[in-house]
């Protein structure tokens, strides 16, 4: 299948636009259902309430992006639906809040989901040669929980700085988008970015 620019590039530019026209009403309505970062502590950079449902605009984009563009592709649509359930677990904490046990659980939950519904990592590149190093079913389970849990966390503790866990997120990304881009003839892309 040969890949155009829209193919290539149409997702972010359409993900990007909506995000941007949905993060005017993730300020509007993130006051009115109580999801505001109140400055009590000296970890907070800012000294007034700021808004902390920007994740709207960014799950909105996602995911419009990948049922617009990716639809018929089953392993996105696997991602998309753990991504969907890690989101609702993130606005009830940033409304009611939730206790780390609780989000660990769920989390864990999701990633043996996203396990038992075929999404794993299976290999991983071998870096003292050619080829790749698969993974036999045991390490394969460990690998994918640790991997989906691990990075939740990772991105949810780095988000206590204004702009930290969107740069990271948005390095991450373009990395990912670069590595499917040169090795895309080899793995397919769509099978690099999922």
């Amino acid at each position: 299948m040969t890949m155009t620019n829209w193919d290539i590039f149409g997702p972010f530019v359409f993900s990007f636009l909506v995000a941007f026209c949905v993060t005017p009403f993730a300020i509007y309505i993130a006051p009115r259902i109580g999801a505001m970062d109140i400055p009590k502590d000296s970890r907070r950079m800012h000294s007034r309430a700021m808004p902390r449902f920007g994740g709207m605009a960014i799950f909105a984009g996602t995911m419009v992006a990948l049922l617009g563009f990716l639809h018929d592709n089953p392993r996105v649509m696997i991602a998309a639906l753990g991504g969907t359930i890690i989101y609702v677990m993130g606005v009830i904490d940033d409304v009611k809040g939730m206790k780390p046990r609780a989000k660990f659980l769920i989390e864990l939950g999701v990633a043996i989901l996203m396990y038992y519904l075929g999404l794993r990592i299976e290999f991983i590149t071998n870096y003292f040669g050619v080829g790749t190093w698969r993974f036999g079913s045991i390490l394969c389970f460990v690998v994918t929980i640790l991997w989906i849990v691990g990075i939740t966390n990772t991105i949810n503790l780095i988000d206590g700085l204004d702009g930290l866990a969107a740069g990271v997120a948005s390095i991450a990304c373009i990395s990912i988008a670069y590595v499917a881009y040169i090795h895309g003839d080899r793995y397919g892309m769509l099978a690099v970015c999922a």
